[in-house]
């Protein structure tokens, strides 16, 4: 059982924080420390700022880390880290916005083109079996297809931006399902794209799409929006980018393999890969 531990206030936290070997490049005396250490505690939580004096506390025999930091830790150091780790995020989350909004657009103009459908969401031989019948084929069984439809529909529903609302009053588009694919798409998450290549539309959808992309096999192109949905995830809720492992789940399926040299025209040549 996690023991219970007794409140501290952020001096307090300063104070331990200190105890354990937490020092200032400026050499501050101690009550300065202390009001340095407090003034970031105030406003960026102790657990949050913990990530990035991890790699700092004195290894123990058994593998794990001690409270203690290792000699010439100085907290200077510690925000600088967090500091880079706000800057990265911001800047890995615009990067993977905007291939967000070119994802739905392709996914959009190629199922839309692949199946001459204005509406192939609702019904199209574009998805795979396997998406479009419930779990172990039980006739009861809600299928992922029908979840993720639903799904989208939620956000249909609840929006309030001007064109949902055009759709509902001018059309009468109760549900997404009823909805043009151009418009279907803007209700989307990038999970709910992640899911639909992963599980969803037939390999010869998936692999137009990655094409236009510059993939030449559209499961590294799947691994890799997988790999971004997490990244992209970890950025929406400030959570850390830097000094972490990313290849965890689906995106470790293809990525975590060993390197198959076809693939290698992704890193090496950067004028075969679409770019916004």
């Amino acid at each position: 059982l996690m023991p219970i531990k007794p409140f501290l206030s952020f001096s307090d936290q300063a104070r331990l924080l200190i105890q354990r070997g937490m020092e200032s490049r400026q050499r501050l005396p101690r009550q300065d420390l202390i009001a340095l250490i407090e003034a970031d505690l105030r406003y960026i939580n102790y657990y949050r700022f913990s990530a990035y004096w991890h790699p700092l506390r004195i290894p123990l025999s058994n593998g794990k880390k001690s409270d203690v930091f290792q000699p010439n830790t100085h907290w200077e150091t510690i925000r600088s880290y967090y500091m880079f780790d706000r800057k990265l995020r911001s800047l890995v989350f615009e990067a993977i916005s905007r291939i967000e909004i070119a994802l739905r657009t392709q996914i959009a103009h190629i199922w839309a083109k692949e199946t001459n459908l204005s509406v192939p969401q609702k019904n199209s031989k574009s998805y795979r079996r396997s998406f479009t019948t419930g779990k172990n084929n039980s006739p009861t069984a809600k299928s992922a297809f029908a979840e993720f439809l639903d799904t989208v529909d939620k956000y249909y529903k609840r929006s309030n931006e001007d064109f949902a609302v055009h759709h509902r009053q001018q059309y009468g588009i109760i549900g997404a399902k009823e909805l043009p694919i151009w418009v279907f798409v803007e209700f989307t998450t990038f999970g709910n794209l992640a899911s639909l290549l992963t599980h969803g539309l037939q390999p010869h959808v998936c692999q137009s799409i990655a094409t236009n992309f510059g993939f030449r096999d559209y499961r590294f192109f799947i691994s890799c929006i997988n790999l971004l949905n997490d990244v992209r995830n970890t950025c929406a809720h400030q959570g850390r980018i830097w000094n972490r492992v990313w290849l965890s789940g689906k995106a470790a399926n293809s990525l975590k393999r060993p390197r198959i040299p076809e693939w290698d025209y992704v890193w090496n040549d950067s004028s075969s890969c679409w770019c916004p």
